[in-house]
């Protein structure tokens, strides 16, 4: 799977826990596996309630949609905002 494919699956998984009203908010490359057969990104080990892991998330207290975007930024080696 091609790097951008591998963002846009991402962004893609969180857009609908987003729209569900949920957030993973622990994002980070190790808490996505591919998953066998289509090889289409899985998100694994969900920190929604923590505060997120340093490096991964945006500085001060931000809820979990907020630390989702701070990390998917990152993983797409963009400038998180």
């Amino acid at each position: 799977m091609a790097a951008g494919d591998l963002a846009a699956g991402i962004e893609a998984a969180l857009a609908a826990l987003h729209a569900a009203g949920t957030a993973h908010g622990d994002l980070k490359p190790a808490n996505v596996v591919l998953a066998a057969g289509d090889g289409h990104p899985v998100l694994i080990d969900w920190g929604e309630t923590v505060a997120g892991t340093p490096g991964w998330r945006p500085a001060g207290p931000h809820d979990a949609r907020d630390r989702d975007l701070y990390a998917l930024a990152r993983l797409k080696g963009q400038p998180p905002s």
